[in-house]
């Protein structure tokens, strides 16, 4: 089963969300990026929703897959 991963990326850090679906994932990326203040958002290196080409997150290519939806 395909995973959607919300990244979000600082320089210094990146942080993932698990989601199901693609519906789950974007409205989880959706009220992440609202709640961020506009330097926040300046801040990220990367902010995306992905579908991982494997769902094991122990997986090396875990965060490789097809691009959903970026925020810039």
């Amino acid at each position: 089963m395909a995973k959607y991963v919300v990244i979000d990326a600082t320089p210094t850090d990146t942080f993932t969300i698990e989601c199901k679906t693609k519906t789950e994932a974007l409205t989880a990326a959706q009220n992440q990026w609202a709640a961020l203040t506009e330097y926040d958002r300046r801040r990220r290196s990367e902010f995306a929703i992905i579908k991982s080409d494997n769902p094991d997150e122990t997986a090396l290519n875990h965060l490789d897959g097809a691009i959903v939806k970026i925020w810039t």
